[in-house]
């Protein structure tokens, strides 16, 4: 049972600090058939004047699964609620440290950041290696920020906005 685990923590830190595609991650035998919801975060704006609650987070999110080809559009719709449901959870907790009188604000997404089409899904498992053992051979892929297949890079993020903002509560009356 320790071993497991042990492999399982080396194969989620490998996953969480390379920038290579898919096809390269197959290569080195990185291959199983479900991963995350894996939350990470960049701050961009923090206040530094008297009040600490004005300011903004880049909360990213991904979560792919080996799924069955017609299943694809509809696991999308599910991944993406879970990502925007734990990234709201990070905003709020992350809003609520600056000060107790702030509140966080995601933006919600329509649709995933970086998703796959089914029958793009489908080359990628081909190409990814979703096992025999996994539920489907199509690499179901979504992420809130389309920053690349891994957690987070920040070359990627550059160029998106923040989707969390960090502001005072408004007053009820």
């Amino acid at each position: 049972m320790r071993k497991s685990l042990a492999f399982l923590a080396l194969l989620f830190i490998a996953l969480s600090c390379t920038k290579e595609p898919p096809a390269k991650l197959a290569e080195k035998g990185l291959t199983y058939c479900r991963f995350g919801p894996k939350i990470t975060t960049h701050e961009e704006f923090h206040s530094l004047s008297y009040d600490p609650c004005p300011g903004t987070l880049k909360v990213q999110g991904v979560l792919w699964k080996c799924e069955t080809a017609a299943k694809v559009e509809m696991r999308l719709s599910e991944f993406l609620g879970q990502l925007t449901r734990e990234a709201e959870k990070i905003c709020e907790e992350h809003c609520k440290e600056r000060s107790p009188n702030c509140e966080g604000n995601l933006r919600v997404q329509e649709k995933c950041g970086l998703s796959l089409s089914p029958e793009d899904a489908v080359r990628e498992g081909k190409e990814f290696g979703c096992r025999s053992v996994c539920e489907g051979q199509a690499f179901t892929y979504c992420s809130l920020y389309s920053a690349g297949f891994m957690p987070y890079d920040p070359e990627l993020m550059k160029a998106y906005p923040p989707n969390c903002v960090c502001t005072h509560k408004k007053k009820r009356g």
